[in-house]
């Protein structure tokens, strides 16, 4: 038989460290699009900031967004997989205990 044995504050406290990271995506994304209007309204032909610009929006930003929204969802499918894991802890303690007064 398998036996799992999960420090559960231990690995709430890394989730929960790998969603404040991956909120602070959001801040590396407006950085990087401010970067590109300023490089785009810099450049001194329009072909070359369009480009910029295009390598932004169809691009670098959507790289950025989907990594936020993977790692997000990443963090809430394993805060619910750790609340299975302490539900099914309890549930077993609970049988275990009623045996227990039952052969007692």
């Amino acid at each position: 038989m398998v036996s799992w044995d999960i420090d559960l504050a231990a690995a709430r406290s890394v989730v929960n460290r790998t969603a404040d990271e991956a909120a602070s995506l959001a801040d590396a994304a407006r950085s990087l699009q401010e970067a590109a209007e300023g490089a785009q309204a810099a450049a001194r032909s329009a072909v070359v900031g369009d480009a910029l610009k295009a390598a932004y929006e169809e691009y670098a930003g959507l790289l950025i967004a989907n990594a936020r929204k993977r790692a997000e969802t990443s963090c809430t499918s394993l805060h619910q997989a750790l609340d299975a894991y302490q539900n099914a802890d309890f549930d077993m303690a609970a049988r275990a205990q009623a045996n227990a007064a039952a052969a007692g």
